[in-house]
């Protein structure tokens, strides 16, 4: 049956009565009422669609229209919309990845948005990664459109994390370490909230659950196939429907019959089954692994989609593979779930031709290699019985090993799909396996970086800490002298920080061009890496051996809320190192607001150099970013914005 908007509408007001307002909801709400086209831009759970809905809702109550849809071509159908239309939108250009197809209606559309939309507003959420595709063009990517929620300005506070942990769990009575503990969950944290309050199994796993939720939730799922027939059986089921199950329309046809029956029979469920013990099943798993919207279910949330499939993908790949829609597949299948490996075709292949195959190459890929980045566990160690060098080196510059490898690819999941929790079971067991038959932890590649760099370098915490278990060295840096911690602070990772500092990492270390971890923390714009830091002890005035210091840096590169830190724990604001001074800095890049900062907080612009024409200079210098200032406001108030 057709899901209605009413249906839509009851959803989101009953997931709003959990909702806490946080900088991230404030500044969207902000740009909503000044703007006709809003993006909200972040990872998988990390409360895109919550804010949006919120948001709706607030525009419902005050007499708009609201619409939400599918994908812009879906609102072309109901046209035309009448005045002060609010039309919402959740991934129009695609998913986990960049979808050609749909980006190509977008575009179709978006001359018709600009031109003829005077009192419709859309707000849309979109992953980074998709907007950052390099085929994105237009009023979708305009940064002023766009509210990044996990950048450093508006990703979740403590205290914001605090308030909503408290929304959830106010009458669980969590202590005040489980609480600590539970906030320094980076990844999915509204919705992990929401999980583990629905559920006694979740709570009883604690902390855990917030660590590993797609190990947890796997758990738990697998579970049902022992235990609760039913729950396995419905789930499967709604796997086979697309992510959309109407009970009452169960059986309505030939095919759907089909798959009823073979749902039935593959797990273990008696013939007469009716179709409502199944909804009464996946009612029972309602606010928990399944919603309902109107008269139909569908997977509470990506990841439980996600760790679902990755379930019964191992066990009935080809049911899903022919009943499954293409376009539903396309979003969620893998490369790696179909290098899942058969070992069966692996002893076919290594019987009777064992040193041909095992010194085959795919490019420059040895089989132990390929094995190592789809983490296929079963086959690695096939193939280690036989001896194969766990350190080999594929034959390019890069000279990956297969450690590096079995890293990288996790990585790659958390950077384009954002699925990095389901797959971080599969990584860490490849990499215990490695490191077990004997992997050299600490052996570089990759110009020089070594396995704890690589996952430093792009946040993977608990395979950092793996491997400094196991004898990582945590100094050794690649050929320019980056080490761990200098890649966590540079890629934005507070959380990798802080277990490398735990783990007794040198703040002050330098790389080959004479940089710490706090100047490329500040040069990027991570403030809170940069408050880690500083409360660790990094020194705020130190000058650099290119003259320098973090409050320079900052200044620079318009950083304004990292300079405010500086400026707030004591960072001196007229710090003259090697010729220069911060205010300088700011006037040289024409940064106004910069400049008015730092003379609010006491710059001297009557500061002179050692040949005493430092002052001349200082005086053009700030006449320049005057002019270069009132040129932009000129410029502001004489362009009409493309969306006004």
């Amino acid at each position: 049956m057709p899901i209605v908007a009413q249906d839509i509408f009851e959803e989101w007001q009953e997931e709003d009565k959990f909702f806490v307002p946080t900088k991230a909801s404030e500044q969207v709400e902000n740009k909503t009422k000044h703007q006709l086209l809003v993006t909200v831009a972040g990872k998988s759970g990390s409360g895109k669609s919550a804010i949006i809905h919120h948001i709706a809702l607030k525009y419902r109550e005050m007499g708009w229209a609201v619409t939400p849809v599918m994908s812009v071509k879906r609102f072309f159908m109901v046209w035309p919309a009448i005045n002060k239309t609010l039309v919402v939108i959740n991934d129009p250009i695609g998913k986990e990845s960049f979808d050609e197809l749909l980006y190509n209606s977008w575009q179709r559309c978006e001359e018709v948005l600009t031109s003829n939309l005077k009192e419709v507003k859309f707000l849309m959420t979109c992953r980074k990664n998709v907007l950052d595709h390099s085929r994105v063009k237009g009023i979708i990517s305009d940064k002023s459109n766009i509210v990044d929620i996990d950048c450093d300005q508006y990703k979740l506070t403590d205290d914001e994390k605090r308030q909503i942990l408290n929304r959830y769990t106010s009458n669980m009575n969590l202590s005040e370490k489980e609480c600590a503990e539970i906030i320094e969950t980076e990844f999915y944290f509204p919705l992990l909230c929401k999980l583990y309050s629905s559920k006694n199994k979740c709570q009883i796993k604690g902390v855990r659950f917030f660590r590993e939720p797609s190990i947890c939730l796997i758990e738990e799922i697998s579970g049902y196939r022992q235990t609760i027939k039913e729950k396995y059986c419905a789930l499967f089921l709604l796997t086979l429907f697309n992510n959309g199950l109407c009970i009452n329309d169960l059986p309505a046809n030939d095919l759907s019959e089909n798959k009823f029956k073979r749902a039935l029979k593959l797990c273990g469920m008696a013939k007469n089954t009716s179709p409502e013990a199944i909804g009464n099943n996946l009612e029972s798993l309602k606010g928990f692994l399944v919603k309902k919207i109107g008269d139909t279910y569908h997977f509470y949330h990506d990841l439980v989609l996600e760790v679902v499939f990755d379930i019964f993908g191992r066990h009935f790949l080809a049911e899903i593979i022919e009943y499954s829609d293409i376009g539903f597949l396309r979003g969620i299948v893998t490369l790696n779930v179909c290098c899942n490996g058969s070992t069966i075709l692996v002893d076919i292949f290594l019987k009777d031709h064992v040193d041909e195959y095992l010194m085959e190459k795919w490019d420059v890929f040895y089989p132990i290699h390929i094995a190592s980045v789809f983490h296929n566990a079963k086959v690695l160690t096939k193939l280690i019985q036989f001896d194969v060098d766990v350190n080999l080196q594929t034959e390019n510059e890069s000279s990956w090993t297969p450690l590096s490898l079995a890293i990288v690819n996790e990585t790659q999941k958390v950077d384009e799909f954002n699925h990095g929790n389901s797959r971080k079971m599969l990584c860490l067991s490849t990499i215990d396996l490695l490191v077990k038959k004997g992997a050299d932890i600490n052996l570089s590649c990759n110009y020089g970086n070594t396995a704890l760099n690589i996952s430093c370098c792009n946040g993977q915490d608990s395979i950092a800490q793996f491997l400094l278990d196991h004898g990582a060295d945590i100094k050794l840096g690649d050929i320019e002298g980056y080490s761990p911690l200098h890649n966590a602070a540079q890629n934005g990772h507070d959380s990798t920080v802080k277990l490398l500092l735990k783990n007794g990492a040198d703040f002050n270390s330098y790389n080959k061009y004479g940089f710490n971890p706090l100047y490329k923390a500040i040069q990027k714009g991570h403030y809170r890496v940069v408050k880690v830091l500083l409360n660790h002890g990094a020194d705020i005035n130190l000058c650099s051996k290119y003259g320098d210091t973090p409050l320079d840096i900052a200044a620079s590169q318009k950083h304004d809320s990292t300079l405010q830190l500086l400026l707030d724990q004591g960072a001196n604001v007229n710090s003259f190192c090697k010729g220069t001074v911060p205010l300088a800095k700011a006037c040289q890049k024409g940064h106004y607001e910069i400049v008015q900062l730092l003379l609010h907080k006491g710059a001297n612009i009557n500061i002179c150099g050692e040949d005493g024409r430092y002052k001349k200079d200082m005086i053009e210098l700030y006449k320049y970013c005057l002019i270069e200032e009132l040129t932009q406001i000129y410029v502001a108030n004489t362009v009409i914005p493309l969306l006004l």
